[in-house]
């Protein structure tokens, strides 16, 4: 369970972002987003904290996959909410904050080179769609929703999310997502191949995002990679 775990370490100045490794030699990682105040809002203190957190496990790498020590990444959201997008009101301090490069956590989760799996058990909203999609697969909960608001609000979405989004759920479903700002809840997600397995409530996702980290962490590291 979620509960069998060691802090490994914790980052942003309010420890936005906590790191666990799962108990036994499986080699699983949790990356926890832990602001659920705030549904866990992609502050720029959060962002930062994401990058560091994906690029202290990324450089756990060894250059032969066979010794890897780190074999999967569950990312998950602390309370409600999966992530959702920068406070809209707060736009100015995202463009002054520097968020590009080492900073972005976008970037920091596509160049894990580890299977990264996505638990969402609540809204992943905008950037936090953004951040769900970084993911390889991704597991729900009923509470699951997932919503691009870029176009509610006039800016465009930088981080692939169209991209991504077209090649997963196929170019009219993309769309309708992203044209509408529809709400995307869980089992529709599931029909559209977005989501992988939804699971009866967020309990029940936290005990299937362990096992199939588990199944990942089990097979052959070459291959999974």
């Amino acid at each position: 369970t979620m509960t069998d775990r060691t802090r490994v370490a914790s980052y942003g100045p309010n420890e936005q972002v906590l790191v666990d490794r799962i108990t036994g030699d499986d080699g699983i990682y949790v990356v926890t987003l832990n602001d659920p105040e705030t549904f866990n809002t992609m502050t720029v203190a959060l962002m930062k904290a994401i990058a560091e957190a994906f690029d202290a496990i990324s450089e756990r790498a060894d250059p032969d996959p066979n010794n890897d020590e780190v074999r999967a990444v569950v990312l998950r959201g602390e309370g409600r909410g999966f992530a959702i997008g920068l406070d809209i009101g707060k736009l100015d301090e995202y463009f002054a904050g520097g968020i590009a490069g080492k900073t972005d956590p976008w970037r920091a989760i596509w160049d894990c080179p580890f299977p990264v799996i996505g638990a969402v058990n609540g809204p992943a909203v905008t950037g936090g769609f953004e951040i769900a999609l970084g993911c390889d697969v991704l597991l729900a909960s009923p509470r699951a929703v997932f919503m691009d608001n870029h176009a509610k609000y006039g800016v465009h979405p930088g981080r692939r999310l169209s991209q991504r989004l077209m090649h997963i759920c196929g170019v009219n479903n993309a769309k309708f997502a992203t044209m509408s700002s529809f709400p995307i809840e869980a089992d529709v997600a599931r029909t559209w191949g977005l989501v992988q397995q939804v699971y009866p409530d967020n309990n029940a996702l936290e005990r299937g995002s362990i096992e199939v980290a588990r199944m990942m962490a089990r097979n052959h590291p070459m291959m999974v990679k």
